[in-house]
C-alpha cells in the first residue's frame, strides 16, 4: 500500500478538510451526473422533498402496462438515489419506501422518483450534510462503541 496523498474524492464522494481536521463530505458530482443520467437537467426544479406521507400502492396490471410503455429505467434511478442517500439522509426514507415498488412500479412512482431527482437538482450545490471527525469522544468508549460520524440535515 502507498500514500496517494489527502482524500480529495472516493467513490463519488468528495471530501474536503476543514481547519479543524474534520472531513466534509459531498455527492454534488453524483447527484449532476443523475440529473443528466435521467434527462432531467432541464427539467423544473423541486423546492420540497416528496411528502412523508406519500401514499404508493401495489401496482394493478393496467398502470404496469402503461409504466412498461414509458421506458423509465426505473430500478437504475431508485439505485442511484440509494447511493445518493449516503449523504443525504434528508432523502432516505422516501428512497426506501419507492424501492419496495422495483418489481412492479406504476407512473405514480415514477412521478415520486422523479420529483425526488428534480428536488436533488434544487439543492446543488448541495451543503455538505455529513461530517467524519477524527475527534469523536465516544470512539474510544468501547460500551457505547458509536460510529466516527455525525450528520445534519
Amino acid at each position: 500500500m502507498d500514500d496517494r496523498g489527502e482524500l480529495k474524492w472516493f467513490l463519488g464522494i468528495d471530501f474536503k478538510r476543514t481547519e479543524d481536521g474534520n472531513y466534509n463530505m459531498n455527492q454534488e458530482r453524483y447527484a449532476e451526473a443523475i440529473l443528466k443520467r435521467f434527462n432531467l437537467t432541464d427539467a423544473k426544479t423541486a423546492s420540497t422533498p416528496p411528502e412523508k406521507s406519500i401514499q404508493l400502492q401495489k401496482t394493478t396490471n393496467q398502470e404496469y402496462q402503461a409504466f412498461l410503455s414509458s421506458k423509465f429505467p426505473y430500478r437504475q434511478a431508485v439505485g442511484s438515489l440509494i447511493y445518493l442517500s449516503a449523504t443525504r439522509p434528508d432523502i432516505s426514507w422516501t428512497i426506501s419506501k419507492l424501492s419496495q415498488y422495483l418489481d412492479k412500479p406504476s407512473m405514480k412512482h415514477v412521478a415520486a422518483v422523479k420529483h425526488l431527482v428534480r428536488y436533488e437538482g434544487d439543492t446543488l450545490p448541495t451543503k455538505p450534510l455529513c461530517i467524519a471527525t477524527h475527534n469523536n469522544p465516544y470512539a474510544d468508549n468501547h460500551i457505547l462503541r458509536r460510529s466516527g460520524h455525525d450528520c445534519y440535515s
